[in-house]
């Protein structure tokens, strides 16, 4: 995901078009429960309950700011640099 889709994802969000979160289950569906706990362990998202013992959610403007980061790190980072 590039910085212009975030861009209008985030305006889209802003608007009221596109729900500002993600459940947990949808989000491990798409992007993989790998990376969204690598995400968590640097503390890129938090996860959040709606209820004391109801489903995780993300907020989407942070879920789609750790994937543009992630996604330019590895671009960036050299293999013989990790």
């Amino acid at each position: 995901m590039e910085v212009s889709e975030t861009a209008v994802n985030n305006a889209l969000t802003d608007v009221g078009l596109t729900s500002p979160i993600i459940w947990r289950s949808e989000a491990i569906r798409i992007h993989g429960e790998k990376l969204l706990n690598r995400f968590e362990k640097y503390n890129l998202i938090e996860r959040r309950q709606h209820y004391p013992k109801g489903n995780y959610y993300y907020d989407v403007k942070e879920l789609n700011y750790a994937l543009v980061t992630e996604n330019r790190h590895r671009f960036y980072v050299k293999e013989e640099d990790k």
